[in-house]
Order: structure tokens, then sequence, then C-alpha cells
């Protein structure tokens, strides 16, 4: 028997929270922008998070003949823009690899071959996260470079998306988060992203060993396969999924 009760306890909005576009390139084109401009006239999402903010398609890093990197940022910046002049804050996902930052060209996932390796020199990743979030703070301003998020990577438990296991993910996520950091202290980074809301535990023994900043957390929680029973619990995953909703 079913039976319904009515309170007059508000309706949660996080759903409305923070939508997903596929892939940074793709906002740079006028229909795609069309449609999310005609979508937040009804929906009114806050943020909008992707993949390949790092990837070739968006020309962000260059190998000089001299061998050092250099950063490039006029696709980021249309990209943001984009975002910004429809109501949208950036959720950024930190990746991928850059082919001439990459340990291995081969690593690639999806159609447009996201490189998922870890970087030759994790020094060169941490400039890269360093001299972008730098960017962003020069262009729009730190008052609202805050309200932002910088997630690093996603679902590095699976092996599609990180094929070098957990613990090196701890060392890319810390490169990653002090190189924000460094740039103010105050900026909101944070990971795993992990698929099934796994390795959240050993994330915050991680950071609290090592001391690396960790102010964000968001498990990817798509309900299918065996997310519902994640070693974590039901519970759990619905308080996490709340500390970056607040």
């Amino acid at each position: 028997m079913i039976t319904f009760e009515y309170t007059d306890k508000k309706f949660t909005d996080s759903i409305f929270h923070t939508v997903a576009i596929g892939r940074a390139y793709e906002l740079l084109r006028g229909d795609l922008a069309q449609q999310l401009a005609d979508m937040q006239k009804e929906l009114h999402f806050r943020y909008c998070r992707c993949h390949g903010l790092f990837h070739e398609d968006m020309a962000v890093a260059i190998r000089k003949p001299d061998g050092t990197l250099g950063f490039q940022w006029h696709h980021m910046d249309k990209f943001i823009d984009t975002m910004l002049s429809v109501g949208l804050k950036p959720f950024f996902e930190l990746g991928p690899m850059p082919y001439c930052m990459a340990s291995d060209p081969k690593a690639t996932i999806f159609h447009y071959e996201m490189n998922m390796s870890k970087p030759t020199d994790y020094n060169e990743w941490y400039a890269l996260c360093r001299a972008f979030t730098s960017h962003c703070v020069d262009r729009y301003g730190l008052d609202e470079v805050r309200t932002w998020f910088f997630e690093v990577w996603n679902e590095p438990n699976l092996d599609g998306f990180w094929p070098h296991g957990m613990d090196e993910y701890y060392i890319l996520y810390s490169y990653a988060a002090k190189a924000v950091k460094a740039v103010d202290s105050a900026l909101q980074v944070g990971g795993p992203a992990s698929a099934g809301g796994m390795f959240i535990p050993e994330m915050i023994d991680y950071c609290l060993k090592t001391m690396c900043p960790w102010t964000l957390c968001r498990p990817m929680c798509i309900p299918s396969g065996n997310t519902a029973s994640s070693r974590n619990g039901k519970i759990l995953l619905m308080l996490l999924a709340d500390i970056c909703l607040q």
C-alpha cells in the first residue's frame, strides 16, 4: 500500500547544482552555446562541468623548440566566457594530460583520444595547474574565482581514466592541489571524483597525513551498475555529495 504525506519541507534543489556538457571544446560551438543558454532560461543550473579541459583541441600546452613548456589560453577564455554569459560558473575537471607532457602517448580514451597518463615530469603538471589558475584570477578576479571549483582528474579508480593506480593518483592530486592553493589559499580544490564514491576514506587519510589541501569532495554517483552497493554506503555518499553543495 502506498501512502502520501504532505509537509512544508522545501524540496532540495541540489539536482540543479551542476550540468555536464561533454568536453570543453564543444562549448566553443555556437549551436551548443545557444542550447545551453536556452536551457538556462528554464533550469537555472549553477555550475558546469565537462571533460577535456587540457585536451589537445583546447591548445593549452605547447612544447617550445628549446624544450620548455608554453601555455596559451585563447580557447580557454572563450570556453569560460560562454559559461559565465549564461549564468554558469566553472566546475573544472583538471585534466586530461596534454600530449606534450604525457608519459604514455597511447593511454587515451574516447573517440577524441584524451590522454589519461601521468605526466613525464610532475613539476610540469604543477606549472600547468598553477599557470591556469593564475590566468583565471588575472582575467576574472579573485572574488569570482573563489566561487569556482577545481577538481583534480576524473574517476581515477577506473583504469580507462587513470591506468596508474590510486597511490599514483594521490601524487598527481597533491601537485595540482598545491598549485591551485599557491595562487590563493581560499580557492576550492579537491578530488578524487571517484566512480561509485570509492576511495573517499583513503583520500581523507592521505590528505591528513601529508597536510595536502582538500576542500572539495564530489563522488561520481551515476545511478547504474554497482553504485548503490558501494562499500562506502548510500548514507556516506549522500553526506559527501553535500559537501560541495553548501
